[in-house]
């Protein structure tokens, strides 16, 4: 209880937060983040974005993406930003070739709808607002 007081008194304006998070399947874990607006409440439903991160933002550890493009655009507004936003981390192989990574049936395109689904069940997403 002593927290949300400590909020409420103070002056700044309560942030979004993200939420790193995990999702495992066959082909190992993959990292995440999520996230969620201020004041964030279950009982309302928030739209949402599935953010499908380029080239330069690859990797395991799902921090680049949060780094670089939507991310900090998201961080520097998270006080009033109204979406959820999923950012997600491809893998960096070869193989995918430039360009491929999120094309549909692809590996990291298959776990995006995933973790999508996922996110769907855990948070409150306007299923008619996703984006």
């Amino acid at each position: 209880m002593a927290p949300l007081q400590a909020r409420q008194q103070s002056d700044e304006a309560p942030k979004g937060r993200f939420l790193k998070k995990v999702y495992e399947d066959d082909q190992g874990t993959h990292q995440y983040q999520v996230f969620l607006p201020a004041g964030y409440d279950r009982q309302k439903r928030y739209p949402t974005i599935l953010y499908l991160h380029g080239a330069d933002e690859c990797g395991r550890d799902g921090v680049k993406p949060v780094q670089i493009g939507l991310g900090p655009y998201v961080r520097a507004r998270s006080a009033d930003y109204p979406f959820i936003v999923i950012f997600l981390s491809a893998r960096r192989h070869e193989a995918a070739g430039f360009g491929k990574r999120w094309q549909a049936g692809s590996p990291d395109a298959t776990r995006a709808l995933k973790i999508l689904d996922q996110v769907k069940k855990d948070y409150a997403v306007d299923r008619s607002r996703r984006f």
